[in-house]
């Protein structure tokens, strides 16, 4: 348990300070949570989807371009930076992905975006997640088989979880608290936050779908 607390203070100090994010009007950002999207959309129609629940929103990047297409966003976090926040654009506050402060069955979609590799008890965080949503759980984590974040799992020691995000375990709490499906696929070979421009301008036209090695797992749950 002190383990635990530890480790999430930790997490939770380190973000406070602004993380290693880029801006979220960057053009790299842009482009890589756009691709994502798009991609996501192959699997989850988000025109029928209402209402959304982003956990672990960070500076609030990806729950921008989410409000762009779902009329009720709601983000929050234990660690938020807010300098650069688009506070405008969606409902934000501060809360735990631990106990969340939402009904049963609450959120039309709910997701975690590179969330759970900072956290340590990630059976529990999925747990709610499942619990305040009625349709869609949507987890994106580094992918631990991916060579670059394998190793960059032990050169930056606030991602050292990465390695602990398997598919197995992930899968495996997904279906344990009541995903009826489940499909997980691998894909993306942008890291928006580190690419620099001469790179990102190759990678932006390599395919999103990389199978088994690609830097992201992305897992839908189906409730």
């Amino acid at each position: 348990m002190e383990f635990k607390t530890t480790v999430d203070q930790s997490q939770k100090s380190f973000w406070n300070k602004g993380g290693i994010f880029r801006d979220y009007s960057h053009h790299i950002i842009r482009y890589f949570i756009q691709q994502r999207i798009n991609y996501i959309q192959e699997y989850i129609p988000l025109s029928d989807i209402c209402s959304v629940l982003d956990i672990g929103c960070g500076n609030g990047a990806a729950a921008y371009y989410f409000s762009k297409l779902i009329p009720l966003t709601v983000a929050g976090d234990y660690a938020i930076d807010w300098q650069g926040f688009p506070l405008k654009s969606f409902h934000s506050l501060y809360f735990n992905a631990y106990q969340l402060p939402f009904k049963t069955n609450q959120f039309d979609m709910v997701y975690m975006w590179e969330v759970l590799h900072h956290l340590v008890d990630i059976d529990k965080a999925i747990k709610e997640a499942i619990r305040v949503s009625k349709k869609y759980v949507l987890i994106m984590e580094p992918n631990p088989l991916n060579p670059i974040q394998y190793i960059y799992s032990y050169i930056e020691k606030n991602h050292f979880l990465i390695r602990k995000c398997t598919r197995k375990k992930i899968i495996f709490a997904l279906r344990e608290n009541g995903c009826q499906k489940i499909i997980c696929k691998s894909g993306g070979l942008i890291f928006p936050n580190k690419v620099p421009q001469s790179i990102f301008n190759f990678l932006r036209y390599l395919p999103f779908k990389v199978p088994f090695v690609g830097i992201t797992n992305i897992y839908i749950g189906y409730l």
